[in-house]
């Protein structure tokens, strides 16, 4: 598990995240922490274009999937949102466990607090 260093700055916080990710590139967790970095010192595209990457590079991450769905929501985007919030939904639907029912309850909570209907 990958945590946050919480005494950093949010500058400093992006500088450790990129060194992260750029040590390993194909770690989706680390663009996630990275992306939450770049949100926290303000820099929204690039955090998105993270989170893209995350999905791109593991689009079976619940996790990805709904980072970047909540972002979406948040800057006005609930139909991106919804997409991904769906395939959360379908993704974890066929697995029996607390984790997956964790994603699908998430996902649903999402869907109706960005303003679109659960399936």
């Amino acid at each position: 598990m990958l945590f946050r260093p919480r005494f950093l700055a949010p500058h400093e916080d992006v500088t450790y995240w990129q060194r992260a990710v750029s040590s390993d590139p194909a770690n989706s967790n680390k663009r996630i922490l990275l992306a939450f970095a770049l949100r926290d010192a303000h820099r929204f595209a690039e955090a998105e274009a993270e989170l893209r990457e995350a999905v791109r590079l593991n689009p079976v991450n619940a996790g990805a999937n709904f980072e970047l769905a909540t972002f979406l929501c948040k800057r006005g985007d609930p139909a991106g949102a919804r997409v991904l919030l769906i395939k959360i939904i379908t993704m974890e639907s066929g697995r029996e466990t607390n984790n997956s029912k964790s994603w699908i309850d998430k996902a649903r909570k999402s869907l109706k607090v960005c303003g679109t209907v659960s399936p």
